[in-house]
């Protein structure tokens, strides 16, 4: 196929419209059109997520490490630790979304019981469709 001269880089403009996103809050995310499909959204991941690690368990691995593609903000960080994985790989395009992501899990960190295992946890701002899986770990240190 013939690539017309004026390519546009698509996830140039994605990584720059999750950037400019504000935090508005839960009492303004409540307010919103899609709040209950988001709801729904969210019990759906849990769902899966509970399935597909006690099938991975099932099949005899024990320590399970994650690749969150298109983490965001990190919403889906306490689903993860319900589940009880060993490690977690936040990847996403944008880089504010993978900043917050980090802060949540911190919190996360400091808010949780002495006694209780948390999983370790890596950060990466990439464009996940450009850098092939085995250099991802190349582009982010890992958090103990």
């Amino acid at each position: 196929s013939v690539l017309s001269p004026q390519v546009i880089d698509h996830s140039v403009k994605v990584a720059r419209h999750y950037n400019s996103l504000q935090e508005v809050g839960l009492a303004a995310r409540s307010r919103s059109r899609i709040f209950f499909m988001r709801n729904f959204n969210n019990w759906l991941k849990s769902i899966l997520i509970g399935e597909v690690l006690e099938k991975v368990r099932g099949a005899g691995s024990q320590q399970v490490s994650v690749l969150d593609l298109g983490c965001g903000k990190g919403g889906d960080l306490l689903k993860w630790r319900r589940g009880g994985i060993n490690h977690l790989v936040c990847a996403d395009i944008a880089a504010v979304s993978v900043d917050q992501c980090e802060s949540r899990y911190d919190d996360m960190k400091k808010k949780s019981y002495a006694n209780e295992k948390i999983y370790s946890a890596q950060f990466i701002s990439a464009d996940c469709t450009k850098v092939e899986p085995q250099h991802l770990d190349q582009l982010t240190e890992v958090e103990p």
